[in-house]
């Protein structure tokens, strides 16, 4: 094979490098597994005006909310109608930060 010119570093050359991490807070969801009244912890988005959509296991759409975050857990009533199984909710801010996590709805 043949070793690319260019990408090299020379002897006594120190290359710095850069790590790119992402810093969205996790979305805190409880309890989990639920019975149907789900507490979101919203506090590290306080301010914001947040979408949260709540997904079944094949990413079916059921629920889609607007949320002001705020500094206490905040109730999500779940629909009657779900039943028991895995749900993901997706919180996207106004600036582009996503957090997903996901629970369990046990009736």
């Amino acid at each position: 094979g043949v070793t690319p010119t260019g990408n090299s570093q020379q002897p006594g050359e120190e290359r710095e490098l850069f790590i790119e991490t992402s810093a969205v807070p996790e979305l805190l969801l409880f309890p989990n597994p639920t019975g149907g009244e789900l507490y979101a912890d919203f506090s590290a988005w306080e301010g914001q005006m947040l979408q949260v959509q709540v997904l079944d296991a094949q990413g079916r759409l059921v629920l889609q909310r607007a949320v002001a975050a705020t500094t206490d857990a905040q109730l999500f009533e779940l629909p009657e109608k779900l039943a028991s199984g895995l749900y993901i909710m997706d919180l996207r801010t106004e600036a582009g930060e996503r957090a997903v996590q996901k629970f369990v709805m046990q009736r």
